[in-house]
């Protein structure tokens, strides 16, 4: 069971982490981190790009080899073998991000389930106050400045707070009673981390 509670000096909230919370964290990175946007773009695009490429140097090359006399009246006749190609591209381009989506689930599965992830699938309390982040766990126990936090974003159902390019504390929004007390608890973060950056 999840408990929120706030007060002016400070703001805390319980959870249990879920698979699913932590699969919201990588998809959130995955379509917004610039580095693998450009992978993304490259696969999405690039791809259907080398197939016209490809078709283009294979039609070339059949032509030199050709002693048939080729002319722009042949256009349309190329044009119709580029077609299907044209519509493997379309779909490519259309469906890559579900592909994209379900890559990114197997592989976080798959780590996952590589390890008990004790520190990771628990309960959690996270304290913000003042002198920064307390993150408290049957585990471990952590604390970090508002200086080291390089962001705090948020997603559908989520937030996070960024302690490096690559990890974060992740606020399910399903650890509040509604999502007015979600926002207030985020915005609470980003007032502490902009009072320190002052």
């Amino acid at each position: 069971m999840s408990t929120s509670n706030e007060q002016q000096s400070q703001a805390q909230v319980e959870f249990t982490l879920s698979e699913d919370d932590w699969l919201a964290l990588n998809f959130w990175h995955s379509e917004n981190s610039p580095a693998l946007q450009i992978g993304r773009k490259s696969w999405r695009f690039g791809i259907p790009v080398f197939w016209f490429v490809c078709a283009l140097a294979a039609a070339g090359w059949q032509v030199s080899q050709s002693d048939y006399a080729w002319s722009l009246s042949d256009l349309p006749f190329f044009l119709v073998l580029l077609l299907p190609i044209a519509l493997m591209a379309v779909m490519w381009i259309a469906f890559y991000p579900r592909y994209e989506h379900a890559r990114v689930r197997k592989v976080v599965k798959m780590m996952i389930r590589e390890g008990m992830n004790k520190t990771i699938l628990t309960k959690h309390r996270i304290t913000l106050s003042a002198q920064g982040i307390e993150c408290v766990t049957e585990f471990e126990s952590t604390t970090t400045r508002w200086g080291a936090v390089e962001r705090i974003a948020t997603a559908e159902g989520h937030g996070f707070i960024y302690l490096s390019a690559i990890s974060a504390h992740i606020i399910p929004k399903h650890a509040f009673s509604n999502e007015e007390s979600f926002e207030r608890f985020i915005e609470t973060a980003r007032r502490f981390r902009g009072e320190e950056g002052k």
